[in-house]
């Protein structure tokens, strides 16, 4: 999130200093792009902010029996923290798919428990364990 607060303060300080030149609308077109880009920097920070907002609600001091939002959730093939998108993390040696609770995987395993099937671009995949 802080490269992309300095990002922004980049573009704005450089849409700032753009100076009229002989090419007429030249400074107009940079100003017009650094702004685009500022909007669209501003955006994501936004949804880093509200990723880490929900980050900071999970309390991870629970052990779930059904799969839920916060819930470690271990399968034969992956190991899937339902939090935030934040995609493959590395922790012990070991991965971990960081997903969002609206995830398409995350949809067909809530409320599942252990011992649980789903399937997913038909495979099926048994729930080992949920914590």
């Amino acid at each position: 999130m802080q490269e992309l607060k300095d990002a922004i303060k980049d573009y704005q300080s450089a849409a700032n200093n753009e100076t009229k030149s002989t090419a007429g609308d030249k400074h107009d077109v940079a100003r017009s792009m650094a702004q685009i880009e500022v909007e669209k920097l501003s955006r994501q920070l936004a949804l880093g902010m509200q990723d880490l907002a929900n980050l900071n609600n999970i309390n991870t001091k629970v052990v779930f029996k059904k799969i839920n939002t916060g819930a470690l959730v271990k399968t034969p093939t992956l190991n899937l923290f339902l939090s935030v998108g934040l995609g493959r993390i590395e922790m012990d040696g070991v991965n971990y798919f960081c997903l969002s609770s609206s995830a398409p995987i995350a949809l067909k395993i809530m409320g599942k428990t252990t011992g649980d099937s789903y399937e997913m671009n038909g495979v099926v995949n048994e729930i080992i364990k949920v914590e």
